[in-house]
């Protein structure tokens, strides 16, 4: 720093690079001789005095820059619809006409992928029947993100999938604390298509039990009217005895299984659908043993005796 004659301090014109000094009371620059200016000879820091921002130069602007930081204190605000989950695409393994396919062999679940963003505030997808909005049935499946918040994996219960009766299912994003929107994607399913879960019991033994009952539990079964049971080059129909939508049972006896003899063997089964087509069982339970007996013989009518003629009077 430069002092001029009476030691005051002045400062350097950054562009002409001549002295001058500050009227402190008009605020305009005074210019000095350069030979009555010479450099300070004492302790600036000891003898520092307040100069107003107003008056500082650009040098002294510039060092005050380099050598400030700025902290921002507060939170930081971001629009409510950045936070917001959002759903852009739901893919499930899908056949030609866009319906779900549920996996073979059936599984308790059935995944599928999601895009989106905020998935994590997704707790999981509620299935309403798109055609039917009184329809109590819904299907909630669960999600699981993984690290990337845009991509997640949702498991949908297979049982409950199968019970639904529409063909048509909108998607609805259910978060944490149990909040419902209403997304753009959807599910289809072929409808109430006939499906067999269990087949009890696996061994039919008639030399223990004739008639013995064979129950099949599964989905929409109420309109299956008969059951076939196949082993080689034999088969047999048999009537469904009793029915509900979850549940039916047939009836196997000595007579409507005579085809199969007395041997044991493994019986494959199959529905027969109101158009007298055959609907397959999954490989894993569509087989059971069986073993018959001997169709019971109707005893052969005794022939009546003739009746003797009456006796003629003598």
């Amino acid at each position: 720093m430069e002092v001029d004659a009476a030691g005051n301090p002045v400062e350097i014109n950054p562009i002409t690079l001549e002295p001058f000094k500050i009227d402190p009371t008009t605020g305009k620059h005074i210019n000095i001789d350069p030979a009555t200016v010479k450099p300070i000879d004492f302790d600036l820091f000891r003898n520092a005095y307040p100069v107003p921002y107003k008056r500082w130069s650009g040098a002294s602007l510039a060092i005050f820059r380099e050598l400030s930081n700025t902290v921002v204190a507060g939170m930081h605000i971001v629009e409510e619809t950045e936070l917001e989950p959002a759903i852009t695409q739901l893919k499930c393994t899908a056949d030609g006409s866009g319906n779900l396919v549920f996996p073979t062999p059936s599984k308790e679940t059935v995944s599928c992928t999601l895009t989106g963003k905020n998935l994590d505030k997704v707790a999981k997808l509620r299935l309403r029947n798109a055609q039917d909005a009184a329809d109590p049935a819904t299907v909630d499946g669960s999600v699981t993100v993984s690290g990337d918040s845009s991509n997640a994996t949702v498991s949908f219960p297979t049982g409950k999938l199968r019970e639904l009766s529409g063909t048509a299912y909108l998607v609805y994003a259910v978060t944490g604390n149990g909040v419902e929107k209403k997304t753009s994607q959807s599910v289809h399913l072929s409808g109430s298509a006939p499906f067999v879960s269990d087949v009890s019991p696996k061994s039919v033994d008639l030399t223990t039990q004739n008639p013995q009952p064979l129950t099949l539990n599964g989905f929409h079964l109420k309109d299956i009217k008969s059951v076939t049971l196949t082993s080689g080059g034999n088969n047999a129909t048999i009537d469904v005895a009793s029915s509900t939508d979850n549940q039916l049972s047939v009836s196997l006896d000595s007579t409507n299984m005579s085809k199969f003899g007395t041997d044991q063997v493994t019986l494959t089964i199959a529905l027969v659908d109101q158009n007298k087509k055959p609907i397959a069982l999954e490989s894993s339970i569509s087989t059971v043993t069986f073993k018959g007996v001997a169709k019971k013989k109707t005893p052969a009518a005794t022939p009546k005796k003739p009746k003797a003629a009456p006796k003629g009077k003598g």
